[in-house]
């Protein structure tokens, strides 16, 4: 590996025992299952905005996921209608709001990074605390990247989902123009492709559409080429919208049933 993931750890460790002060905002029904809008508290400050959705109430031994929406600003609205199928599945599932501000001021990524992180590692507390004790996680987009770090740093993972990633960022803000090479090397240290390739218990599935206009498929599949075993690589016949793409859905559901019920 290029650079050493153990010297990044930092920016992801948190104090466990912090006491969730979970609170409910608002719940409704959707399709038989029930959305449940809370806040709780982040790992470094201030609350994070969430939704928990289940169906038949949360049942003791209960596997659960994570999902996270890609783009910089909040998101958890975008994937509740697939999150209402896991739960017809029989699984919990957390959607939670994250941010990223548009790079270029080294310190300012590192954080923003390790905060939606830290975001999803609070989320996996909020699951432990309803009873869940098998674990997975969908990440696209810039979620797909946070999935890449959590397969490094968060032992409770079985099963991670990442989809439309490539192998980092440098690839990404060379294209958009950014040429300082001392902050690209910075950056360099928080690419997707340093951590996929840290062994573990955890198994890997990567999806990507044929024609993402986003992150090309090569950057995709070299992402997964690096990864340490267990893998699975899928890519289907769609854009950068893989995350809402009905077989790419169906074949996420059926890992999650697969590997979090075996």
């Amino acid at each position: 590996m290029a650079h050493d993931v153990d010297a990044v750890r930092r920016l992801f460790e948190y104090d466990a025992s912090l006491p969730l002060d979970l609170r409910t905002v608002g719940c409704k029904r959707r399709d038989g299952a029930v959305v449940t809008e809370v806040r709780f508290a982040a790992a470094r400050g201030g609350e994070v905005a969430a939704y928990v959705v289940e169906a038949g109430g949360a049942l003791p031994g209960r596997p659960g996921v994570i999902y996270a929406h890609g783009g910089s600003g909040p998101g958890k609205h975008l994937f509740v209608g697939q999150a209402v199928e896991l739960a017809h599945a029989g699984v919990s599932v957390v959607l939670a709001d994250t941010s990223m501000p548009r790079p270029g001021e080294i310190e300012a990524d590192e954080r923003a990074l390790g905060d939606a992180v830290l975001v999803q590692r609070r989320a996996l507390d909020l699951l432990a605390a309803r009873g869940v004790t098998r674990f997975g996680y969908f990440g696209h987009s810039f979620g797909g990247t946070q999935g890449a770090v959590l397969s490094a740093v968060e032992p409770r993972l079985e099963a991670i989902v990442i989809a439309a990633m490539g192998t980092g960022f440098v690839e990404w803000l060379r294209r958009e123009g950014i040429t300082d090479e001392p902050y690209l090397a910075r950056v360099a240290r928080l690419d997707p492709v340093e951590f996929v390739a840290v062994p573990g218990r955890r198994e890997l599935r990567f999806q990507h559409g044929r024609g993402d206009e986003t992150i090309p498929l090569a950057a995709g599949r070299a992402l997964f080429t690096a990864a340490a075993p267990p893998k699975r690589w899928a890519e289907y016949d769609c854009g950068h919208g893989v995350d809402g793409h009905p077989p790419a859905l169906a074949d996420r559901i059926a890992f999650f049933r697969e590997v979090l019920s075996a």
